[in-house]
């Protein structure tokens, strides 16, 4: 991908992504979750998509 067609593809990416304009870290983004889910302070949710993706597919 050339210098032009990366900054169309960040802009792009910048609109579509509503929290943070960007794809997330895992760390940072992914794993907070991914604990909350393994703990016992989860134990009342069942059958629940979460997407954890800055809010991109509620744009789409």
């Amino acid at each position: 991908m050339g210098q032009e067609e990366r900054a169309a593809y960040q802009e792009q990416l910048r609109k579509d992504v509503p929290l943070g304009g960007t794809f997330g870290n895992a760390e940072q983004d992914s794993a907070p979750v991914l604990v909350f889910l393994a703990t016992d302070a989860s134990h009342f949710i069942a059958g629940q998509l979460l997407p954890v993706d800055g809010g991109f597919a509620a744009v789409r």
